[in-house]
């Protein structure tokens, strides 16, 4: 009887939960550990767990029942590893629709394996995650820039029978490699744009990696991207991080001098008068955040989008967005001479 009841939890049941014991999903019979790992449980190992289910109930049915669960073997023969699971892949992207091949990569990046890993990681098993519309999926380990091997390969992908991939010579993975994961998905026969989501009628881009030592691993067990944002590869914000990025996040921007300068220079939706295009370029030089790309993007989705002083500094920004954007584009125009 669980202690309290089912509620959503994004990837994580709990702060203080920040380790991957295992993993099912419709068409595998289960997984054996490698015969020199094993998740320690009792007085010096896991003393609570949590089981996190997917369940896809669109018509939102009251009474469908479920008896999932799991079965743990376990050994009284304490094993010379802890085992854990470590996770990558990207968790933003749209495939568009009637498609024939769309690719979504992620990469973690010698910079994220140098802060995820203080000694070398042995992968023993992987198994590659996509929904329906996956195709082809691949992880591959790079090391200096070149390519050492493929950990999974699934030339035909089934979301209905996974491979589970598993090594009895471990894969050694070193802090400053690449895993680098590719997802190739199909979508001709839909008619609209499919977004990254947990319901199988939505998609995903994940690989699982079974390794040991469990203690060789540093904060959360993931290495994902966000579209091209890697959360422990500050290149990737181009400047918006940090107190930069606060600026923009929940109410602060009313705080701002670039609120206040915009607002006031340029009226919502228009025109481009002279004041706000010099106002807008002025923003632009100086306010990373505004030319970072993805981040920004994101950062007018989830934050200024959700406030009416974050909408209103938005649509003061568009009064110019075309003429700037004719502009930069004239500029690359130019060739040197």
């Amino acid at each position: 009887v669980p202690e309290r009841p089912a509620f959503e939890c994004d990837m994580l049941p709990d702060r203080r939960c920040k380790m991957i014991m295992t993993l099912w999903t419709l068409g595998l019979n289960g997984h054996c550990q490698h015969p020199t790992a094993g998740i320690r449980l009792g007085k010096n190992g896991v003393k609570k767990m949590a089981i996190q289910l997917h369940w896809n109930n669109p018509g939102l049915v009251a009474d469908y029942v479920d008896s999932s669960g799991l079965v743990l073997h376990y050994t009284p023969t304490l094993r010379p590893h802890d085992a854990s699971v470590f996770l990558v892949g990207n968790e933003n992207f749209i495939i568009p629709p009637r498609t024939e091949k769309h690719v979504v990569t992620s990469n973690c990046t010698s910079s994220c394996s140098r802060q995820k890993l203080r000694d070398t990681m042995f992968v023993t098993a992987g198994i590659n995650h996509m929904h329906y519309l996956g195709r082809k999926m691949r992880m591959e380990l790079y090391r200096n820039g070149t390519r050492v091997k493929a950990i999974t390969d699934d030339l035909i992908y089934s979301y209905d029978s996974p491979k589970m991939y598993t090594f009895s010579d471990p894969i050694p993975v070193e802090p400053g490699d690449e895993v680098r994961t590719t997802c190739e998905y199909s979508s001709t026969y839909k008619t609209v744009s499919t977004f990254f989501g947990e319901s199988t009628s939505d998609e995903m881009c994940y690989g699982f990696l079974v390794f040991y030592p469990a203690q060789i691993l540093t904060g959360t067990p993931f290495c994902t991207t966000f579209g091209g944002l890697s959360w422990c590869d500050p290149d990737t914000y181009h400047g918006c991080i940090g107190a930069e990025r606060e600026k923009y996040r929940h109410n602060n921007i009313v705080q701002q001098d670039v609120y206040h300068n915009i607002t006031s220079a340029c009226r919502p939706f228009g025109p481009c008068t002279t004041e706000c295009m010099e106002a807008t370029l002025t923003a632009r030089a100086v306010e990373p955040c505004l030319t970072s790309g993805e981040e920004w993007d994101t950062l007018k989705e989830r934050s200024l989008a959700a406030t009416s002083e974050g909408r209103t500094f938005l649509a003061s920004l568009e009064s110019c967005e075309i003429e700037i954007h004719e502009l930069e584009t004239a500029k690359d125009s130019i060739s040197p001479h």
